[in-house]
């Protein structure tokens, strides 16, 4: 959440008179809460034969995973026909949390 959102919400909150005090601390603190949740690193993309590497199969089966679904085949920015995979996907297939 954009910190601009998180000052608007913030102020609404504060001023709606129907909300107790108490339930107003908690929502207040819940959008810290939520705030500091999404401020993490975007996912890195992964070229095919990194993927591959990591994976220890041949890039052809990267792609094989792709068309089935089990990883998410991303676009590469500034790259008309090159794809890569998420790094978070790959990482969770390595350690079994994907199918």
């Amino acid at each position: 959440m954009q910190a601009q959102t998180q000052i608007g919400i913030r102020a609404l909150i504060e001023a709606d008179r129907s909300i107790e005090k108490r339930e107003q601390d908690r929502l207040l603190k819940l959008l810290v809460e939520r705030g500091r949740e999404q401020e993490h690193e975007p996912d890195r993309i992964i070229r095919r034969a990194e993927a591959a590497r990591r994976l220890a199969v041949t890039p052809r089966s990267v792609d094989y995973y792709g068309q089935r679904g089990i990883l998410t085949r991303v676009a590469l920015p500034g790259q008309s026909r090159a794809n890569g995979y998420r790094e978070s996907e790959i990482e969770a297939l390595i350690h079994g949390e994907r199918n």
